[in-house]
């Protein structure tokens, strides 16, 4: 058992090893974090088109491939936001003066690109996941799609909280 825990640990560590070094190779490349910032932008904007798309449809067709899309994307961007989250711990470190109980903490927190580009990829992520959650429940409540699709979306993109408060408020004036 002693040689095969070794071989286990020597295993454990170069598979560390492997991954630590893509890690720095990813973030290193400024290239990279560019090309990383595109496509999740790119996946942001089709994810919202497919969101539009399913409530454009009848609701008969409204959970088919529109909605896969948009799961399969949100859940690729949470994986780019892992990926992220992990690199900005293992190879950058926090800076010095980073918290969460003070201002200037917070913004230490984002002062390197992989972690502005962490954040970047959380926003997208979250807002099209609660973009796709609240187009569900507008449905659900017979909110007109020009309200979703003209209020409740460009708001939960741009500014989340509004939008979700927008959709409070449509659910209210003009749901069943």
């Amino acid at each position: 058992t002693t040689t095969t825990t070794t071989t286990n640990a020597v295993q454990s560590h170069a598979s560390s090893f492997r991954v630590s070094r893509v890690v720095r190779a990813f973030t290193s490349d400024s290239g990279a974090l560019e090309r990383a910032f595109t496509a999740a932008n790119s996946a942001a904007v089709i994810g919202w088109s497919a969101l539009v798309v399913t409530q454009c449809l009848p609701t008969e067709y409204s959970g088919g491939g529109a909605q896969r899309a948009v799961r399969v994307i949100a859940s690729a961007l949470s994986i780019a936001y892992l990926f992220l989250l992990v690199a900005c711990a293992c190879v950058e470190g926090a800076p010095e003066s980073a918290s969460f109980s003070t201002l200037a903490g917070v913004k230490a927190l984002f002062t390197s690109d992989v972690a502005a580009l962490a954040g970047w990829v959380h926003y997208l992520a979250f807002d099209l996941l609660i973009g796709a959650r609240l187009a569900r429940e507008e449905r659900a409540r017979g909110v007109p799609v020009w309200c979703t699709v003209c209020l409740t979306f460009p708001l939960t993109f741009l500014a989340g909280p509004v939008g979700f408060l927008c959709s409070a408020f449509v659910v209210e004036a003009f749901g069943r």
